[in-house]
């Protein structure tokens, strides 16, 4: 489940593993589903969904782990992915999505 805070701020974290072929895709199915919920627009929710789809991919094919966090504020949603190089341990942080003004 999202968990909102005071502030109004909503906000989920997903862990992904290497490899896992398997699993690839579901954390972005949940924040459409979340976004689908929330009545957000059917534009902005495709846009979002394919941002986490493809930076949720990039780690289940190139790194080790990593972590998708979903943000959404009054301005904007963000996708934030934080991960782990398999080669050298080496750890990441990246923005893949931010949608200002939701449009």
């Amino acid at each position: 489940m999202p968990c909102e805070n005071a502030r109004g701020v909503v906000q989920r974290s997903f862990t992904i593993q290497s490899r896992n072929f398997d699993k690839a895709g579901e954390n972005s199915s949940e924040i459409k589903a979340i976004l689908k919920g929330l009545n957000f627009d059917s534009d902005i929710i495709r846009r979002v969904v394919v941002v986490a789809f493809e930076a949720e991919m990039n780690v289940v094919m190139y790194a080790r782990v990593g972590t998708l966090t979903f943000i959404i504020t009054e301005e904007d949603i963000r996708i934030e992915i934080m991960d782990e190089v398999r080669a050298s341990g080496y750890r990441a942080s990246h923005a893949a999505g931010f949608f200002n003004g939701f449009g």
